[in-house]
């Protein structure tokens, strides 16, 4: 069986946040014991982007700072990491609100920017995987992610915020190298995680975030913490309180594969109380609801069909050229202080939707002007 531990909180309050987060750190973790003095801990939240915490793009800091206090106390030495999309570490922590927990506490944060190559799952498709050495240089790994949409995943849980650990650009080469095909991209996640010396995960799902995330959906109140040492196991239960099925979440799905997580959603020992009223109201991304609604037959078939091209809202634009600089296969171009889209490049990853901080990329049916260019 894989335990998870789930609890209801509806608030940002630090003092219940670390209660509850020692009840399902105890509950689920069989690690949490066997804490020392000395113990060099990583702890990888979810730091996507410049945005503040009310915006529910990243980890809560009181999330992170309930973590900290209870590890510390256990004499634990911490480091907070990870790798932003593409902004500056630095700016991301600051605007993210966690720059004084810097302060207070005596951790450290590290950008995971330093790659080093790593052997891939035996038996899986990917060889080798180049992430950052601070993942694989502490005693222990924990994953602290945000409950939020994910405009080519469907959502980002714990399997998905791992990506992070692979360094800057690097993001952007394995979109480019996977192109089109979700599935695939979903078995690369999925691969990565297994490999990955992580020992718990936790969900941050107290404000989550549904429309059109990672970066740029409406926050929502979900009122929820969970957490369990199996990645896609603590994805199920996340996934299924807003009525999502495992064989729909494409992470999970892969992982049922490779047999790195619960095949059914039988093999999960829940510990604590489900809401009363489930499933959570809760919108899913523009670009995968007609595609998490196809059956399963014409998925393959059709999803290239369904799935909705970026195009820039001429009214928000700024001209920053973010989505310029990460676009994979070089698709967005600025011409006359305007930007374009060329449709025939798009590989549908949405990161150019993911990085605006203007929320200017917007979705649209896919079809193509004489130019192949989206406006």
């Amino acid at each position: 069986m894989y335990p998870v531990s789930l609890r209801g909180q509806g608030s940002y309050d630090l003092k219940k946040v670390r209660t509850l987060l020692e009840e399902i750190l105890s509950a689920s973790w069989r690690g949490f014991f066997t804490l020392k003095s000395g113990d060099h801990i990583l702890l990888k939240p979810n730091l996507l982007s410049a945005k503040p915490p009310e915006a529910a793009v990243t980890t809560h800091p009181v999330v992170l700072e309930a973590m900290i206090q209870i590890l510390l106390d256990a004499g634990c030495k911490i480091t907070v990491g990870d790798s932003p999309a593409i902004q500056r570490f630095s700016t991301v922590v600051k605007k993210a609100g966690l720059q004084a927990l810097e302060k207070r506490y005596p951790i450290r944060f590290q950008e995971l920017n330093d790659p080093v190559e790593i052997k891939g799952l035996k038996g899986g498709i990917f060889k080798t995987f180049e992430v950052s050495r601070h993942c694989l240089e502490t005693d222990y790994f924990i994953n602290i992610a945000k409950f939020k949409t994910h405009s080519m995943m469907g959502l980002t849980l714990s399997v998905k915020n791992l990506f992070g650990c692979i360094p800057g650009k690097k993001k952007a080469a394995w979109h480019l190298a996977i192109g089109k095909d979700r599935n695939r991209f979903a078995r690369m996640l999925t691969e990565l995680a297994a490999i990955l010396p992580v020992d718990f995960h936790i969900i941050d799902g107290i404000t989550g975030m549904e429309g059109n995330g990672p970066g740029n959906g409406t926050p929502i109140n979900l009122g929820i913490l969970l957490g369990g040492e199996n990645a896609p196991a603590v994805d199920i239960v996340a996934a299924g309180m807003i009525g999502v099925l495992p064989q729909d979440l494409l992470t999970c799905r892969a992982a049922a594969e490779i047999k790195s997580g619960p095949v059914d959603k039988e093999e999960i020992s829940i510990q604590g109380n489900l809401p009363p009223h489930l499933p959570l109201p809760f919108k899913l991304p523009e670009s995968t609801q007609t595609d998490w609604r196809l059956p399963s037959f014409f998925k393959g078939i059709l999803r290239w069909a369904f799935l909705p091209l970026p195009r820039v809202n001429r009214d928000r634009c700024r001209g920053c050229l973010l989505c310029r600089d990460v676009c994979p296969p070089e698709a967005i171009f600025e011409k006359d202080g305007r930007i374009f889209i060329k449709e025939n490049l798009c590989i549908r990853c949405y990161c150019c939707q993911e990085v605006c901080p203007e929320n200017a990329i917007t979705f649209k049916k896919r079809g193509h002007n004489s130019q192949g260019i989206s406006l």
